[in-house]
């Protein structure tokens, strides 16, 4: 093995370990907290051993992050996270026809509803202007402002693929519009085909071009001199000549882990990517454009811009060529083989908000309008008394909607996956592929061999046929200005709610008085409530399941329609079982008068029920047998994601092709 190849393995042993670890400190602090609440009547000794204990869970859980940080450090060190090639992932997907190149002008008109934005209240969300904190890009229209204020990409989803750089988690958020958790995101480096070199760059506008932006520089380093195949930096250059990225942002707690930790095989630096999503403009922060030289020069002094992104994506793949040694699941057999993981977004954050918490996910429900207008509704109805008594509430809440379907239309999206190649001076044998997808009803994933050694897999997604999971477990938690205040900027920008709502309503009062400042600012110096989920279950879905994967030589495989065939075979059985049902009523009638009718005709009722019988035991054989068939694509509503799985293609071992 390689030293890369080791590394990867003492990083998986390492994460393992420290999970162990995080348990036995979370069952060490139980069992200490109930020993010392009855302190009076324990043993102190006990209580001493307790303390010592939960000592030593602690000390070895801060032993094992050590070592995986060191091991983190070594992966970048020894050059273990490198640019993958190109041609193991593309996509193939018709971006809508009305797209358009997105100037400065574009994204301010869109982030602000308006070319000319007049008096700016607040700037950036929160604002009375960026009333959201993203908004669409499409449609072309710019007078179309409600199109560019929904939740669902409806015929505006966009596809691209290419490089990702700089994955992280974010160091915070706006709550109030991240229910789900921090985003995680990445910088995305986007392909430029020799054909068609702005197939994707089409996406970018000025602001994504700026080393202002968060792990901006990070990402451009991490690219270094690497080249594209057609001798082209993998980062496009900007209408300044500048690096220019896209931004990718997605609710952290909606990914399974295995995608986003590195010592589990997740994304990591200079994996490639295949992504699908909605494309918005930043309503967030407007930055200056600025390179990345010490000290940064402004390509445009005193202009302000709006940033283009993908977020949320509707399905993302990444892959890397890896080892059999370190691949995870590892069940195709071959050397080296290119990695693909598939996630897909269970749930999507609406911008509006609501303080019926029973209409949260009914799109049908109740709700105030965008944040801004939201809290501008709210404050007035908390400041509304009778004698100085609150009529409605004592406190702001912000309920943030989740939308009754993740998605909106049908979509068809296609991967093209490719081996890693062969080395010249070793033999092989054909191209194989193994693979284990998991859908919900309403998508489907169909896996085959397309031109040339390669493995296409073609995912389908509609709505109508979708039929939503339910939400996870919701709890409320009400933030303190100091606690917004203590996140970061971005999160911090939302302590100006303050001011805006003031203005807001010293301009525009829905109840026809004038609430001043001092009294907006005592209301949200209560805090604002808003919501949080358990996505501790999302967190834990296992991508890499492999129960029910196949794998096999890629001229031979074939999604086998287990599904279809069990829903025939389970309607023949219940007609089966009828028949059957039927057959013993009739010969029991026959034999409470088998004395008036004729042997032979209670011989034959009889013979029928017994074939009929028969039929149906070997339905059920059938059935059970079909049952426990590796499928490779398994349909399971009892898990939120519409799509979720992994695929290995390489070239077989030639001893033996499975």
């Amino acid at each position: 093995m390689t030293g890369c190849d080791d590394i990867r393995i003492q990083l998986a042993a390492t994460q393992v370990a420290l999970d162990e670890a995080a348990v036995d400190v979370t069952s060490a602090r139980g069992s200490l907290a109930e020993l010392e609440s009855e302190s009076d009547q324990i043993n102190p000794q006990i209580l001493a051993a307790a303390r010592a204990e939960l000592a030593a869970a602690e000390a070895r859980l801060k032993q094992l992050g050590a070592q995986l940080a060191s091991l983190t450090i070594a992966l970048v060190d020894n050059k273990c996270m490198r640019i993958q090639p190109a041609g193991i992932l593309e996509i193939r997907f018709d971006n809508p026809a009305a797209v358009k190149s997105v100037d400065p002008l574009f994204a301010q008109t869109v982030a602000f509803g308006r070319a000319d934005t007049g008096l700016v209240l607040g700037g950036s969300f929160p604002s009375l202007d960026a009333r959201q904190e993203w908004k669409q890009v499409l449609p072309a229209d710019l007078t179309n402002t409600d199109a560019h204020n929904q939740d669902h990409e409806v015929g505006n989803l966009v596809g691209a693929s290419g490089w990702a750089l700089d994955p992280r988690f974010s160091s915070g958020d706006v709550p109030f519009t991240h229910p789900f958790g921090t985003d995680w995101e990445f910088l995305f480096a986007l392909d430029q085909p020799a054909d068609e070199p702005d197939r994707y760059t089409f996406l970018l506008t000025s602001g994504d071009q700026s080393c202002d932006e968060e792990g901006f520089a990070e990402a451009v380093a991490q690219a270094g001199e690497a080249r594209d195949p057609h001798g082209n930096p993998i980062i496009p250059r900007g209408p300044d000549g500048l690096p220019s990225l896209l931004g990718l942002e997605i609710d952290g707690g909606l990914l399974p882990r295995q995608f986003t930790n590195q010592a589990l095989g997740g994304v990591e630096q200079g994996d490639r990517v295949g992504v699908f999503g909605r494309w918005i403009v930043d309503c967030g922060h407007q930055i200056p454009i600025t390179d990345c030289a010490d000290p940064p020069r402004d390509a445009h002094p005193g202009e302000q811009v709006f940033r283009t992104e993908i977020h949320p994506p509707l399905l993302m793949a990444a892959a890397r060529v890896t080892s059999h040694d370190v691949a995870t699941p590892a069940v195709l057999n071959a050397r080296r083989l290119t990695r693909v993981l598939v996630t897909s977004r269970p749930y999507l954050v609406s911008e509006r908000f609501t303080i019926d918490t029973d209409a949260i996910y009914d799109d049908l429900g109740q709700d105030d309008g965008a944040f801004v207008d939201h809290m501008i509704s709210e404050v007035v109805k908390v400041n509304e008394t009778i004698l100085g008594i609150p009529t409605s509430s004592v406190q702001v809440e912000a309920h943030p909607k989740i939308r009754t379907n993740p998605f909106v239309g049908s979509y068809r999206m296609e991967l093209i996956v490719r081996p890693p190649a062969p080395n010249p001076l070793l033999g092989h044998g054909p191209l194989g592929v193994a693979f284990q997808f998991t859908v919900r009803r309403g998508c489907t994933v169909v896996v085959g061999p397309g031109d040339g050694d390669s493995i296409h897999v073609v995912i389908t997604m509609t709505s109508d046929d979708y039929r939503p999971p339910p939400l996870p477990r919701r709890r409320e938690r009400t933030w303190s200005v100091d606690e917004l205040r203590a996140i970061k900027k971005e999160a911090a920008d939302a302590i100006r709610i303050a001011q805006v709502v003031s203005a807001g309503i010293q301009l525009v009062n829905p109840v026809g008085g004038i609430i001043g400042a001092a009294e907006a600012v005592a209301i949200l110096d209560r805090g604002v409530v808003t919501d949080e989920y358990d996505t501790s279950a999302l967190f834990a879905t296992n991508i890499l399941d492999a129960g029910q994967a196949i794998a096999g030589a890629a001229s031979t495989i074939q999604n086998l329609d287990v599904q279809g065939q069990l829903a025939q075979l389970e309607q023949e059985r219940s007609e089966a079982e009828a028949t059957v049902r039927g057959d013993q009523g009739d010969l029991a009638e026959l034999l409470s008068e088998s004395q008036h009718v004729n042997p032979k005709i209670i011989a034959a009722a009889q013979k029928r029920l017994t074939d009929d019988r028969a039929r149906l035991t070997q339905l059920d054989q059938q059935i059970a047998a079909l049952e426990q068939t590796p499928v490779g694509v398994v349909t399971n509503d009892a898990q939120p994601f519409p799509v979720f799985g992994w695929i290995e293609v390489g070239y077989l071992e030639l001893v033996d092709h499975v």
